[in-house]
């Protein structure tokens, strides 16, 4: 049997020409708190999607066009993901890493019924308090074992 896996990849980087007033969040745990909630926003009924990227808004310094095309592609992918994946149960944190006290990644596992998709959250830390640097989601739950090889492409 044949089985076609489905990436659904949604990145957006800050980049240069970015705004630059993104308030800063006091510390790391402020910055789970901001990704619990996203996270949790997601998830809730309809409108969850454009509500959950309007809270991480004011924390993430990137401009309108690129956090737009990035809430269109999620919300364009999410029927998609109810009809292969199932019905959404719920997510969990699977890891907070810290490097040199100036980047943090959360990553997080968003359970459906039959897969999950893996969201990551990269904040930086400026002198002004932690803001959002980069957000990420895809379904390749295997990378969350490390080394682990990508599946054949068909």
């Amino acid at each position: 049997m044949k089985r076609t896996l489905i990436v659904l990849v949604s990145t957006v980087v800050l980049v240069a020409g970015c705004r630059a007033e993104a308030e800063g969040l006091k510390d790391t745990e402020a910055a789970v708190a901001l990704a619990e909630s996203f996270m949790e926003i997601l998830g809730s009924e309809e409108g969850g999607v454009q509500a959950a990227f309007d809270e991480i808004a004011p924390c993430w310094p990137i401009g309108g066009q690129e956090v737009g095309t990035m809430v269109m592609q999620t919300i364009q992918t999410r029927p998609l993901l109810e009809e292969r994946y199932g019905e959404r149960l719920g997510h969990l944190l699977i890891s907070q890493e810290k490097v040199a006290d100036t980047v943090l990644r959360l990553v997080y596992l968003e359970r459906f019924e039959y897969s999950a998709l893996r969201w990551s959250f990269y904040f930086y830390r400026t002198s002004d308090g932690w803001i959002v640097n980069t957000m990420h989601w895809d379904d390749q739950i295997m990378l969350l074992f490390g080394n682990a090889p990508l599946p054949l492409q068909q």
